[in-house]
């Protein structure tokens, strides 16, 4: 599969309408920077407020954290995640997105007693892992809500919707950005610009990591 079929696929598997174009000037825009201090002050958030970008920042930090490879904070994903909410959602995802996100502040306050400004790593990745800690059951309840608009959620329900509508959101938004970004393509997937011969049936010890062109 090659990266525009990827970056489609992944879209469209998220509910997002997104050209081919769009997205690769996106990424092409956040990788520039790959690398250089993730930093508000020298970035113009286009949707995100600054508060909303260091939760978003901590939580892309969480999900893909550097370890022997390059993790997505220092590929700027959190910035990435701030283009297509500005370029590609709608307005009514864009809303219930911010909600979530107010929703999910608060707890950091309400569970370490600081702002998501001065909250840790850890602090993030302790949160994260509380609301994914979930039996089955509990998982499929969130997803089959997930799939209905807001207005028909039960109003116990709706700020746990919200707060998953965020957490989800990000989370898919994190891994299209960092595995169709070019850096991931050509220095972590085995990368071939000009594939060659299609073949279906290869033992997995033969390929290594996933092929990215």
């Amino acid at each position: 599969m090659d990266r525009r079929a990827a970056i489609t696929l992944m879209a469209k598997s998220m509910g997002l309408a997104i050209a081919f174009p769009t997205i690769v000037s996106t990424l092409s825009a956040c990788q520039d920077n790959a690398g250089k201090e993730n930093n508000t002050a020298k970035y113009n958030l286009k949707y995100l407020t600054s508060r909303q970008y260091h939760l978003v920042s901590g939580l892309v930090d969480v999900i893909l954290p550097e370890t022997d490879i390059i993790g997505a904070e220092k590929l700027n994903i959190a910035q990435f995640i701030d283009l297509i909410l500005a370029n590609t959602m709608k307005a009514k995802d864009q809303v219930e997105f911010s909600i979530g996100a107010t929703l999910f502040e608060v707890q950091i306050k309400e569970q370490f007693n600081v702002s998501a400004v001065t909250a840790s790593v850890e602090h993030y990745h302790q949160l994260l892992s509380s609301f994914f800690s979930l039996s089955e059951q509990d998982q499929q309840q969130i997803f089959s809500q997930q799939k209905l608009p807001a207005h028909e959620i039960e109003k116990t329900e709706i700020d746990n919707y919200y707060l998953y509508k965020f957490l989800l959101t990000t989370r898919e938004l994190t891994l299209l950005g960092y595995y169709t970004s070019e850096f991931v393509g050509e220095n972590i997937l085995n990368y071939d610009p000009v594939p060659e011969n299609y073949q279906p049936c290869i033992d997995v010890a033969e390929v290594g990591n996933s092929w990215a062109s």
